[in-house]
């Protein structure tokens, strides 16, 4: 069965393909992003709290001496306003703000707001160039100069640099230094990473420039403390991603950042696809290492052959919070070119067992006009659907269409849904298509005599399938619990359940079904609730088992930064116990809890009487002093980090019973099964597209697949319907919302 799906758009006027959501230039290209920062705001503001600043590569006719970089502002990461260009010219270069009478303290200039980072703007050339930091004083951060003061030990072609050529040993054979990102590690600490590669030629002698085409892929890390005077620390990273994938001569774009399992990302450009890979930071050594297996490496965006670029992302301090990331997308119209992408949360799936790049929250401000097509049992030979009237007055070439359909696990390509945009791709436009992808006919785990039955205990774990599914309030006990049992056994994936009858808090006799690492609890009793649970199958090795903490210190009057983990923060402590004795008990708890990094003990806590541990992932810092629990505010904290935390554990296999693909690209495996709930196995996905003119972004289930097209093809009918073709023996259950989007790009 094919359920096929058009949103086809009026005819074509002058530019009316021009995207009118995303960020693009009035005029002239732009495309790398660089410097994302956010600044908090002068007046005081609590909502939005702060301003954030995009810069990015750009070229006007004629221009000379290279890149310079353009910059816009928004308040919440959608709206933008365009300013004029900055003067900073060179590689794409990562960005720190510095709160006001602290950007202060670095390299002795107290009145610098922020700092960017970027080379020469001929490199990379044979003669080695390094890279320049230029700074703003003013608080909008529109002027920037470049430093020149004594630390800039080495001259590039256009400013003194001052991350040199001559801080890396020839033995590393390093090309060049060039496309960075820069961030603060713990307060007063500062780390640069550079893309590089491994010369060959001339028997390893460095500064070869991008080098030939077998060159070794390699990124660079140095380190500072006032944004000035910069070491080497080691190589990153160096070598292919995994043996037979992706393999390109160099580092371009690199990108960084911690994760909430005290697991660290690297994210950077190889062979014109964005990857990412999933490893471990040593921070004193400088080095990352990528965690074993396929499953801790993937490519970014499909779709067109790969049309998102040169991503770089920071940590919002303000919003929902997060890890926020922008990309380039290769696009260009009448006297115009390059887009920024929607803003994307980076950040861990434990259902999915991956690394999900998701729409941010935000663009959902956006949405004007809704109109929604609720379907049941849809085959073949039901008859064309009309959307154009979804939206009253007709849909038009800026919209949001969810797609929710719920498909039967069968074989591969026996059953699709195609989302045709634009006339679809054998008309110029774009095709997104959800099928089975393969993995849909494995089952759960047998059900036999020694998959045993425990009354009066839990189970821990991620959740798989339908959970929770509700059960008939009429079976009690044993007889329930069996059922929820094999509901398990029948969910791919599920190797724990808990029975409840009845849930605490509530009437309902709800079966939860659980996967990954967990254990099983036993002698849990919570009246008037009841709970049975049980395992099933083989269970995944245990994680690595936590650090010990006697070597960890603990700081007097410091405070951590970071997202904190969930359930744990905060945790409420004895009232009685103080000081040392209670941060002591703060640490211990952070050992114990998978994914901590760094903690705090508030003795008490500002505003309480409560004395609180809060846990944190490894996404902050270290704060000192700690002016948000000091004397000031009658509040005092202690705080620390494990300066060896335990090994995040390995992303588990996980079935993927749909694919997801972009104009006939590889598909994508995605999760979702619901075999429990539906007794014979259903799939759902639910894919977001994002139609903006002649570009497209599509995320489906919460970011496990991200993806770009493009089409500027003029030729455009007006109309809008779906329809399905195939084999009329099976069906599918489809729900399709539609929204209009406002435009949210200003001029100043």
């Amino acid at each position: 069965m094919l359920l096929v799906a058009s949103l086809l758009a009026a005819p074509a006027v002058a530019d009316v393909l021009r995207p009118a959501y995303h960020l693009t230039r009035e005029q002239y290209e732009m495309n790398d992003p660089n410097g994302l920062m956010a600044l908090r705001r002068q007046d005081g503001s609590t909502f939005p709290a702060y301003d954030y600043h995009m810069y990015f590569q750009s070229q006007n006719p004629g221009q000379q001496r290279g890149s310079e970089w353009g910059h816009a502002i928004s308040q919440d990461l959608v709206n933008w306003k365009r300013l004029n260009r900055t003067g900073v010219r060179g590689s794409s270069g990562g960005g720190v703000a510095l709160p006001a009478g602290v950007g202060g303290g670095v390299g002795g200039q107290d009145a610098w707001r922020a700092a960017v980072f970027t080379s020469a703007p001929d490199y990379p050339q044979q003669d080695p160039v390094g890279l320049s930091v230029w700074y703003s004083e003013d608080h909008d951060l529109l002027a920037w100069q470049p430093y020149t003061g004594k630390s800039a030990t080495c001259n590039g072609s256009f400013a003194a640099a001052v991350v040199c050529p001559g801080m890396v040993p020839d033995s590393v054979g390093a090309g060049y230094i060039g496309d960075n990102y820069v961030w603060e590690a713990i307060t007063g600490t500062y780390y640069l990473l550079s893309g590089s590669n491994k010369c060959i030629e001339n028997n390893g002698k460095p500064w070869c420039g991008y080098g030939s085409a077998t060159s070794t892929p390699q990124a660079l890390l140095f380190r500072s403390s006032d944004l000035v005077s910069w070491e080497f620390v080691n190589v990153f990273w160096s070598g292919a991603p995994l043996p037979g994938k992706l393999h390109h001569n160099r580092v371009d774009t690199p990108d960084t950042f911690p994760l909430a399992d005290g697991s660290q990302a690297f994210v950077w450009l190889s062979e014109s696809k964005t990857v990412w890979m999933r490893g471990t930071f040593d921070r004193d050594a400088g080095t990352f290492k990528q965690m074993g297996g396929e499953l801790e490496f993937g490519v970014l965006d499909q779709g067109d052959g790969g049309q998102f670029y040169c991503q770089q992302s920071f940590q919002d301090p303000g919003g929902s919070g997060g890890r926020v990331q922008f990309g380039w997308i290769r696009v260009e119209g009448d006297g115009w070119s390059g887009v920024q992408s929607l803003p994307r949360k980076v950040q861990l799936s434990e259902a999915a067992q991956t690394l999900t790049f998701a729409v941010h929250p935000s663009v959902w401000t956006l949405h004007g006009e809704r109109g929604s097509v609720p379907l049941s049992n849809v085959s073949a030979g039901s008859a064309p659907h009309d959307l154009s009237a979804v939206i009253p007055g007709g849909i038009g070439l800026q919209l949001h269409v969810r797609i929710e359909v719920t498909l039967p696990l069968v074989a591969k390509d026996s059953i699709a849904f195609l989302l045709n945009v634009l006339g679809g791709v054998h008309n110029g436009g774009s095709t997104v298509t959800i099928s089975g992808s393969g993995e849909a006919t494995p089952a759960g785990n047998s059900c036999n005599a020694q998959d045993s039955i425990v009354n009066n205990s839990d189970t821990s774990g991620f959740y798989v399938g339908a959970t929770p599914i509700l059960m008939d309030p009429a079976i009690f006990g044993m007889a329930g619990a069996t059922l929820c049992r094999e509901m398990c056994c029948n969910t791919t994936g599920c190797v724990r359940w808990t029975y409840t009858d009845p849930q605490p808090g509530s009437s309902n006799h709800e079966c939860w079904l659980k996967g990954g690492y967990g254990v099983l609890t036993p002698n849990v009793t919570e009246p008037p609730a009841h709970l049975w649970s049980g395992l099933v199958g083989t269970q995944p090795p245990a994680p690595p088992p936590p650090a010990t903490c006697a070597s960890h210190p603990i700081e007097n009057n410091t405070d951590t930064s970071g997202n904190g983990i969930p359930g744990y923060s905060p945790h409420v402590m004895n009232a009685s116990i103080f000081g040392l004795e209670g941060a002591a008990q703060c640490r211990q708890l952070c050992c114990n809890t998978t994914g901590c990094v760094r903690w705090t003990f508030s003795d008490p806590q500002p505003g309480s009487t409560d004395h609180d541990c809060w846990l944190k992932d490894g996404s902050g810092s270290m704060v000192f002093p700690a002016t948000a629990c000091g004397p000031l505010v009658g509040a005092h904290c202690w705080a620390g980090e494990l300066q060896s935390p335990p090994p995040p554990p390995p992303f588990l296999a996980v079935p993927r019973p749909l694919s997801v693909s972009v104009n006939g690209d590889p598909g994508v495996n995605i999760t979702d099964s619901s075999r429990g709930q539906a007794g014979g196995g259903r799939a759902t996905a639910v894919v977001d597209v994002f139609v903006d003119g002649g570009l497209l972004e599509v995320f489906a289930n919460d970011g496990e697949v991200s993806a770009t097209a493009v089409t500027m093809d003029a030729t455009l009918f007006k109309n809008a319907s779906f329809q399905v073709v195939g084999n009329p023996s099976v069906a599918a259950e489809v729900a399709i919302t539609v929204w209009e989007m406002h435009p949210s790009i200003t001029s100043e």
